[in-house]
């Protein structure tokens, strides 16, 4: 949820830092006139066949919490019924508590994610440049299987199977128009208007805009690294399946590869978010480091020895844990 959130929040140009994940619910920080804002998405608002969610955000400064409704499938219309859905996912007896525990959980989020830059050396960075490929322009038409929860398995399939069959039609009419004489990148741009269910590029014909292998997200992995297959004005011969549905793609052109100063705050975060989901225990050094910089001391010994007990507890565990997830 987090990623395809800040997938939008990239095409609309606002700046989105790190998602982190939990069992039920992701959060996203959001930065708006130079405000931090927390962004929640969980299940219960949160529709991925369509592309929908309802958001609950707070402020960095003040906490205070405002509601969007628009283009969303479910709202929370009072307070009362907020209060009664976070009772039952959290386990909150009230909203302040709620508030308090998004918030430090936000920005303890947003301190891993700047240790994780600070780790980031120079050399890293310039191997990433040097094996960087360029960005690229790239348009797509999606198909979004007509899937609900409410369908059963065989429901579904058929559904997804629509879908693939809508997308392949698609490319066969795709091939008609251009032996006809119309040009591939005009062709496919009138069916993108007329078919594509992706409501933010199809009056745009389909484009993506310039893109690479970060800037989409996971979600966009299979679209992207078959982009990449392709040679300039060339388009896909078959439906490519992402988590989003059936696509039809186009690759219009290759970009110069930008100077290494235009992209060395993208290569960091890149680099950080690998270093984040490689290192199970880089958010328990991170405290550490910030509060040994901060020169933060429990002066109660025996509060300071149970810290450091489980200090040293949970980096045994979690780097044990490491060592059986690579054996």
């Amino acid at each position: 949820y987090a990623v395809i959130f800040k997938e939008a929040m990239d095409r609309l140009g606002i700046k989105c830092y790190y998602q982190n994940r939990e069992s039920h619910h992701s959060w996203n920080i959001v930065e708006l006139d130079g405000n931090l804002y927390a962004v929640e998405l969980t299940w219960d608002v949160y529709n991925k066949r369509n592309n929908k969610c309802g958001f609950a955000c707070f402020c960095r400064e003040d906490r205070q919490k405002f509601y969007s409704n628009e283009h969303h499938d479910i709202s929370y219309e009072t307070e009362e019924k907020l209060l009664a859905a976070i009772q039952q996912y959290y386990g909150f007896s009230t909203l302040e508590e709620y508030k308090e525990q998004v918030y430090l959980s936000y920005m303890q989020s947003y301190a891993v994610e700047a240790y994780a830059k600070e780790k980031i050396t120079d050399k890293e960075i310039e191997n990433y440049y040097k094996n960087m490929e360029n960005d690229i322009e790239v348009s797509h038409i999606l198909i979004t299987p007509q899937v609900t929860d409410k369908m059963n398995d065989d429901e579904k399939k058929k559904a997804e199977t629509e879908a693939e069959t809508k997308a392949k039609s698609i490319i066969t009419e795709l091939k008609d128009a251009v032996k006809k004489g119309s040009s591939v990148a005009d062709a496919f741009s009138e069916l993108a208007k007329k078919y594509s269910e992706d409501e933010s590029t199809k009056d745009k014909g389909g484009s993506l805009g310039e893109v690479n292998k970060t800037t989409l997200g996971d979600s966009y992995t299979n679209l992207i690294n078959k982009a990449y297959t392709l040679k300039d004005g060339a388009y896909s011969t078959e439906a490519i399946k992402t988590d989003n549905g059936y696509h039809v793609i186009m690759r219009n052109k290759t970009y110069d590869k930008k100077d290494l100063k235009d992209v060395k705050q993208q290569i960091i975060e890149t680099l950080a978010k690998e270093k984040m989901e490689k290192d199970n225990t880089i958010s328990v050094n991170a405290l550490q480091h910030y509060r040994k910089e901060k020169g933060m001391e429990i002066e109660d010994s025996t509060l300071a020895t149970q810290y450091s007990n489980y200090i040293s507890n949970t980096l045994a565990s979690l780097t044990q844990e490491k060592n059986n997830t690579t054996k």
